[in-house]
């Protein structure tokens, strides 16, 4: 902690003054917020993400597999694991212990935002990055949750320290390692694969700059380290699922499930493409600083000051190139934003991580010139500066809670059991985790997600891919196998309740229960209708409870489909 707190040398930087307020004003913006999540909304998942992620990880518990291969999710596995060992380490849906590692994680991010970021550029730079990171974080409480995003974040970011550390050529252990920790982070949300391009650049970058014997051998045998190293965890994780028969979840999870998530096909690429630049653009808005310190610094780097950068990459001057590097990383987390499907605010976490390391390195660079050439008076000019902006975000997340100001309690699901049966299996078709969570209810199979099962609608979730495609056939082919699964769950682990949520389970106009076959059938020959699920246009549906076995329930065996 010293290293960070320490003033560079030559001191009297003008800077620290505000980056300090600016800290200041972070820290307490994040401890109002968690004042909340631990408070008022201790019942409440800070983001819904994380049930999803918490009643998988049940799940797999439940059934002794650890880690579960990903309950047919389109993400990795790591997410999951990580919600075991907290539920392992404290109990069931325990919504405050996840909580708990929620925020363990953000530290963890501000400090190796600020380790890379003393790495390249020094102590003022680095509280500077940590202030940034913690204040846009605070700007949105979601934003805040353990989530893929901010858990990758934090592999991608470890893996980079590791990479740039040091300059010159690294060592092949170095090397490894720093494909292992991006080879985590894509286990844990694929997009940050696409980041490997910028790390293989800063292998490169060095290697360039003293031109060594054999520079297109070694620049090879070094990218290769660090693929291997990426390849590791990927392979190790698939040897497991494979020893435990679960090889196509794990690689549906990774491969297929992405492919059908998010809007039809229908929709133009253009009108996706401004749909993404619009949300993109009204998130940053919201953090001035930030995205201003992260142009200075990202034009600087590129050649605003050319002559300077030209000779300085000539002279072997690390700091330009592990920049230069850093800066192509943030730029492909943004690319990746423009080609998804869909994109919701909290996918911009990523940019921002690594924003906020240019950002704070932008402030330390500036501030340094404005020391030796400065006015007189531009310590106090410079202090207004950071402090303005800081403030009106602090303000603005304590008046609005972190933008959930009217955010409510999830109270509606426990009205529909009051505790009954807690701890049995259940089964929702559709996507309603709250159902399980709030319940204490253990999902009844691994499918857990609509894309998984042949029959399920579109929806806003799910685009089915146009017939004959490529896409099609990887998704036809994987239903095929699942159908088997499913009812092989059912068999283990019979579910007591399944929740039909309408959006999601049948088409406009069908008559049937459901349109998953196979599971409209199970409802017709062991459950009987309960009650009606009211609630917004996107989850009002049915409840049904089942019969398990020969036990006491006297139920009907058949249900009508006017039922």
């Amino acid at each position: 902690m010293r290293y960070l707190l320490k003033q560079p040398s030559g001191g009297g930087n003008p800077a620290w003054p505000g980056v300090i307020a600016m800290l200041c004003l972070a820290l307490l913006s994040v401890a109002m917020l968690a004042r909340l999540e631990f408070g008022r909304w201790s019942q409440d998942a800070i983001q819904v993400d994380e049930l999803f992620f918490a009643s998988c990880a049940a799940r797999g518990l439940a059934e002794h597999q650890l880690p579960v291969a990903g309950c047919h999710d389109n993400k990795g596995p790591m997410i999951y694991l990580v919600h075991q060992l907290v539920q392992l380490a404290s109990s069931t849906y325990d919504l405050s212990a996840i909580k708990l590692a929620a925020y363990l994680n953000v530290a963890l991010l501000a400090a190796a935002v600020a380790w890379l970021a003393y790495l390249l550029s020094g102590a003022l730079a680095a509280t500077a990055a940590a202030a940034l990171l913690l204040s846009a974080l605070a700007s949105d409480a979601s934003h805040l949750a353990l989530k893929t995003e901010l858990l990758g974040g934090l592999f991608l970011l470890l893996a980079l320290i590791t990479l740039l550390a040091r300059p010159g050529r690294r060592p092949s252990w170095t090397l490894l390692t720093a494909g292992a920790l991006l080879g985590l982070a894509t286990l844990t949300r694929q997009t940050y694969g696409f980041s490997l391009p910028a790390l293989l650049l800063g292998i490169y970058l060095p290697l360039r700059s003293v031109k060594p014997a054999g520079f297109n051998r070694l620049f090879v045998l070094d990218s290769l380290m660090l693929i291997a190293g990426l390849l590791t965890p990927f392979c190790l994780f698939l040897l497991l699922f494979y020893l435990r028969g679960q090889e196509l979840e794990f690689l549906a999870n990774l491969f297929i499930y992405p492919a059908v998530r998010g809007v039809p096909d229908a929709t133009p690429f253009a009108k996706t493409l401004q749909w993404q630049l619009g949300g993109v653009l009204s998130v940053l808005a919201g953090k001035p600083g930030l995205c201003t310190l992260f142009a200075i610094q990202s034009a600087s780097v590129l050649g605003a000051n050319y002559k300077t950068h030209a000779a300085a990459l000539r002279q072997s001057q690390s700091h330009v190139q592990r920049q230069l590097a850093l800066f192509f990383c943030t730029l492909s987390m943004l690319l990746v934003i423009f080609i998804s499907p869909v994109f919701y605010g909290y996918h911009i976490l990523p940019v921002e991580l690594l924003m906020a390391v240019l950002a704070g390195i932008g402030l330390a660079e500036l501030s340094t010139a404005l020391l030796n050439a400065g006015p007189r008076n531009g310590k106090a000019l410079l202090s207004i500066a950071l402090i303005t902006p800081s403030l009106l975000m602090a303000v603005s997340t304590w008046m609005n809670h972190g933008g959930t100001r009217n955010k409510r309690e999830a109270s509606a699901v426990n009205a529909i059991l009051k505790g009954e049966s807690r701890g049995e299996h259940a089964y929702v078709v559709g996507m309603w985790p709250s159902f399980y969570v709030k319940n204490g209810l253990i999902p009844a199979s691994n499918l857990m997600f609509p894309w998984a099962l042949a029959g399920a609608p579109p929806s806003g979730m799910y685009g089915p891919p146009p017939p004959g495609t490529r896409r099609a056939a990887m998704l036809n082919w994987a239903h095929g196998k699942m159908e088997a699964a499913l009812l092989e769950d059912f068999r283990r682990s019979p579910p007591r309740f399944i929740a039909v949520i309408n959006s999601m389970a049948r088409s406009a106009g069908s008559k049937r229960i459901t349109d998953v076959i196979i599971i409209n059938d199970y409802l017709l020959e062991h459950c009987t209708f309960r009650q009606e699920i009211i609630g917004d246009h996107e989850f009002t549906g049915e409840l049904y409870r089942c019969r398990i076995g020969n036990g006491p329930d006297s139920l009907p065996e058949k249900v009508s489909q006017a039922q």
